[in-house]
């Protein structure tokens, strides 16, 4: 069992050093190296946001059991690094809506890997309810290192280092997914009308959960889509940059480190309300404050903002749910909160700042997180 606690660690520790770097230098890069305009960005972060949800859902359909997870992963991982290379060593051979398409496609390609990668720890670790915080803060300390030390090498090699730190990245994950065993159990239901099932009035408190986590996720695009690019426009060097995103993630890290012995059941209702709160708070907040010190106060908000909203769904997936339809619920969980949410989000963002002086977008977030609450406490008799 301790290897199999090494083997989820170490998925969760090199996913995070990539999603981290997509986080906050991909949007970066393409605007650089592939002269993108912002709006264009936000673009491709959108469709992949919409695209990801089908593809997602999709191939959860076909997963029959672990051995076809890990195959599936392996494949994305080599599918992932080949079309990232030929973008970077052809970008200016290939006309600009073959780039726009090509980085589309490595985005959706990308998407299920945290999915499934959340559903092997549900399958590899035994009382997953009681060790999710202290495991999923690798995951945290690798996206702190990778937006935070990463940062670093860019600010002193600039940001024609970037694909070499993306490709190794690529490469751990690739050799984390070998060392996942090759019989694990995944339940999962056979066929559409079990999933149809999930959200029937009977169950309506699942959807609710995933509705309301995920507009409280998806109030991130502005803060993962363009944040960076803005900071930089304001004058703050990559290394202040990583220090910006190095709070935010050290909030999260002692959420995670801390969260397994307090929670309980109980407190699902509270602590969505709670989330929701916080994050009207902190995306007011952002739009107000400029100075460098204070926004470092205000990122440790993301604590509650990203990481407690996330471990109130995965206690409630973990907790509430059999085990045939985790698969699916993860899946539709993830890909709902970095699709559809996102989407329309990342979009307005975009044209946001291209209209506006482009801190606006974090009204918008503020907006969102408010319907989040309404929307919760609303429902509060179903959800207690």
């Amino acid at each position: 069992m301790l290897t199999k606690n090494y083997t989820i660690i170490s998925l969760y520790s090199s996913v995070f050093l990539v999603i981290g770097l997509l986080t906050a230098y991909f949007p970066l890069w393409l605007n650089k190296s592939l002269e993108l305009e912002p709006y264009y960005i936000g673009y491709i972060l959108s469709l992949s946001g919409i695209l990801k949800v089908i593809f997602t859902l999709s191939i959860t359909v076909f997963i029959k059991n672990g051995n076809y997870l890990r195959t599936f992963l392996l494949c994305t991982i080599v599918f992932t690094i080949t079309q990232f290379l030929i973008i970077y060593f052809f970008k200016e051979e290939l006309s600009f809506y073959l780039n726009f398409f090509m980085v589309l496609f490595f985005l959706i390609a990308f998407s299920p890997i945290l999915p499934f990668i959340e559903t092997i720890y549900s399958s590899l670790v035994k009382q997953p309810l009681k060790k999710y915080g202290k495991i999923r803060i690798s995951g945290s300390i690798a996206f702190c290192f990778s937006v935070f030390c990463f940062g670093y090498f860019i600010n002193i090699f600039s940001l024609t280092i970037f694909p070499i730190i993306l490709v190794i990245s690529l490469l751990i994950i690739g050799i984390s997914i070998l060392m996942i065993p090759k019989k694990i159990s995944i339940q999962k239901y056979n066929s559409f009308s079990g999933y149809k099932a999930l959200f029937t009035k009977n169950n309506k408190s699942i959807m609710i959960f995933i509705l309301a986590c995920g507009m409280l996720q998806s109030t991130h695009a502005m803060y993962y889509g363009y944040s960076t690019i803005l900071w930089e426009n304001k004058g703050l060097s990559f290394f202040k940059i990583g220090i910006l995103w190095s709070f935010a993630i050290f909030s999260e890290v002692l959420l995670f480190l801390k969260i397994d012995k307090y929670f309980k059941t109980t407190l699902l209702f509270k602590t969505l309300l709670f989330c929701a709160t916080i994050a009207v708070i902190r995306w007011i907040l952002t739009y107000l404050v400029e100075s460098f010190y204070i926004l470092l106060i205000i990122q440790t908000l993301h604590g509650v903002t990203f990481a407690l909203t996330h471990y109130t769904m995965i206690f409630f997936i973990n907790k509430k749910l059999r085990e045939s339809s985790k698969l699916f619920i993860q899946s539709f969980y993830h890909t709902l909160t970095g699709g559809i949410f996102l989407t329309i989000l990342t979009i307005s963002c975009g044209h946001l700042i291209s209209y506006t002086k482009g801190d606006e977008g974090y009204l918008l977030m503020t907006l969102v997180a408010l319907f989040s609450f309404i929307l919760v406490y609303y429902n509060r008799k179903i959800l207690k």
